[in-house]
């Protein structure tokens, strides 16, 4: 009996061993799934971190791009390309990082890489950057009201050579549009005029707001109706209230500023914004890269070679718009006399537009046709004069339209594909 009983102890210590170590299995591997699961789950939200920070670089990546690598709807190949494998963007941020590179760039186009890291989790989205074609104006000469007449020998030419009225359009003499001619109300052309195509009752076409304030921020002097020249923080350059002059700038207080001369008075190259009204008959010699923007009338009757400032070497306002602008006027814009200016870029204005003579512009021209004080806003102080009444293109005009960018248009830098690289 004693021995059957030492027997079934000994059962049942194995017994308890088996369970035991059966338990402690159990434990043990409960334990490392546990942690396996914890581990997956770390890894896990560290990757989703991951790409929520890659997204992160794409939207300041695109915002950088927008800002700073665009001019004159291109992107800025060469400072991009520096950034092929350097990251232009190399940032930390909640718990991990960011790099977004460049690995292909073109004028039209980009790829833009970012790459997310945290905690060894990485995730990289690459994205194509386009130059959208639609921020390209398609029209030489656009006007909301009557274009009363164009006459005379103009030419109008090039990829953009299309003219609109939304209101109705006259025609006479020997004009050369080798694009089309429309207008939402009646088309009429006598003489002997080559027009590509005539179109009456065509739809109207949105116009642009011209308005002068929302170009102020891009300017780098600004004439006040006091004769003060300014620096943009309102540092005083120079006070000319007192009959004198400043690099060939004169100015009769609340009326207008006059820049006249000849080369030797050392013109000074600027984005211009002018809280009065302006006239340009100044003769720069060369190309004399400056941008003007009038919150009153602008006249041009002197004789020079015109660009925008944004078109000059090293200088950028940071907008493709801005940088395209040359004349643009809160008023009425008025381009007379028989000078053989040479001008690019953007002309436009709040009222009419009149252009006399044989000036050459390679741009577009944008007549808003609106009214004194509706949807404007102007310095107190200054004197508001109506000098044109119609639309009207007279003489010898060539307009070359190449396509500028659309006046109150967007960044025209687009996200056209997105895709997740995987590593």
């Amino acid at each position: 009996m004693k021995k059957r009983i030492n027997s079934q102890r000994g059962i049942v210590l194995v017994s308890a061993m088996i369970i035991l170590a059966s338990l402690t299995l159990i434990v043990v591997t409960v334990a490392h799934h546990s942690t396996m699961n914890e581990l997956m789950a770390g890894n896990q939200r560290d990757a989703v971190n991951a790409m929520t920070i890659a997204e992160s670089g794409i939207e300041v990546g695109f915002s950088t791009v927008r800002k700073s690598y665009v001019k004159l709807r291109k992107f800025k190949v060469d400072e991009l390309l520096a950034y092929q494998t350097s990251p232009l963007l190399d940032e930390t941020v909640s718990g991990g990082s960011y790099a977004v590179t460049f690995p292909s760039v073109t004028e039209n186009y980009a790829v833009m890489n970012s790459l997310g890291n945290v905690m060894g989790a990485e995730r990289e989205i690459e994205v194509i950057l386009n130059i959208d074609g639609e921020s390209t104006s398609t029209y030489a000469i656009l006007t909301d009201d009557d274009i009363n007449a164009i006459s005379g020998d103009p030419e109008i030419t090039g990829p953009y050579a299309n003219v609109h009225s939304n209101s109705d359009a006259y025609i006479e003499g020997s004009p050369t549009v080798t694009g089309t001619v429309s207008a939402s109300g009646s088309l009429n052309a006598v003489g002997n005029p080559d027009i590509g195509e005539q179109v009456s009752g065509a739809g109207e076409v949105d116009i642009p707001h011209v308005y002068p304030p929302d170009y102020e921020q891009y300017a780098t002097v600004i004439l006040t109706p006091g004769c003060r020249v300014t620096a943009p923080d309102g540092t005083e350059i120079a006070n000319i209230a007192g009959n004198s002059t400043w690099h060939g700038w004169s100015c009769i207080v609340n009326e207008k500023w006059t820049m006249s001369g000849n080369p030797g008075d050392g013109f000074f190259e600027a984005f211009y914004y002018v809280k009065g009204n302006l006239v340009m008959s100044g003769s720069p010699l060369d190309f004399f890269y400056s941008s003007f923007v009038a919150e009153g009338y602008i006249v041009v009757d002197g004789n020079g070679t015109f660009r925008p400032w944004g078109m000059g070497p090293g200088n950028d306002t940071g907008d493709h718009v801005a940088d395209e602008i040359l004349f643009l006027a809160g008023n009425d814009l008025l381009i007379q006399g028989t000078p053989a200016q040479q001008m690019s870029g953007i002309l436009a204005a709040h009222m009419e537009v009149s252009i006399a003579g044989n000036p050459t512009l390679e741009g577009s021209i944008v007549a808003e046709n609106g009214k004194h004080g509706m949807g404007q806003e102007v310095t107190n102080g200054q004197w508001v004069y109506d000098l044109v009444s119609e639309n009207n293109f007279d003489g010898s005009l060539v307009l070359i339209a190449s396509g500028t960018a659309v006046l109150g248009g967007g960044n025209p830098v687009t996200v056209t594909a997105w895709r997740e690289l995987v590593h």
